[in-house]
């Protein structure tokens, strides 16, 4: 289940995002989902926040050559 539901909050923070909501909350996450609790989504959330922040820091890196 936890496996499913990370992919459900990763999936549904990428498409509140691609919206034009620069920064998706738990509870808009857990409201589009349509379950789950807070406690299960917020550090999903996190990671997922992780995540992008890497991204971001890769695609902006300059190369070294």
């Amino acid at each position: 289940m936890k496996t499913e539901l990370k992919e459900q909050v990763f999936v549904t923070a990428d498409a509140l995002l691609a919206e034009g909501l620069n920064k998706p909350t738990n509870a808009q996450v857990r409201d589009r989902i349509g379950t789950g609790s807070l406690s299960h989504i917020s550090p999903l959330m996190g990671e997922w926040r992780k995540l992008r922040q890497q991204d971001s820091i890769a695609k902006n890196a300059i190369p070294d050559d």
